[in-house]
């Protein structure tokens, strides 16, 4: 049963670097994205997007494991239609796009496991 704990412990650590990994490519890509035409709003959209990070992370890291996979669902879900429709719009790269549709479905699927061991426990 220890082994079990540690596992699970070790793969929820893991889905929280991953999503925070995956939140913080998705914010350097729409900072990379702009155009310096305006060196203040550059500035201050670079402030944004990193304290914007920065409380994501925490709120992700503090949040039980029931709690972060529905805050996780949802970050994963905008971030990845974000990816999707520009890609789609934007870019050439349609073969990038099932990533995106898998991580959506992954999602999913830590979405709906916390409904269904809460109604198992119940």
């Amino acid at each position: 049963m220890e082994a079990s704990h540690r596992i699970n412990n070790f793969i929820d650590w893991m889905l929280k670097i991953g999503i925070i990994v995956f939140i913080g490519s998705v914010l350097l890509e729409v900072y990379l994205s702009q155009t310096p035409d305006n060196e203040f709003w550059l500035w201050t959209l670079r402030i944004f997007l990193l304290v914007f990070f920065v409380v994501v992370s925490a709120i992700l890291l503090g949040l039980d494991k029931k709690k972060y996979y529905i805050f996780g669902f949802f970050l994963v879900l905008v971030a990845s239609l974000y990816k999707i429709v520009n890609i789609a719009s934007f870019t050439i790269n349609y073969f990038e796009i099932p990533v995106f549709i898998l991580l959506i479905a992954v999602s999913f699927y830590f979405l709906t496991k916390t409904i269904r061991t809460r109604h198992h426990h119940n």
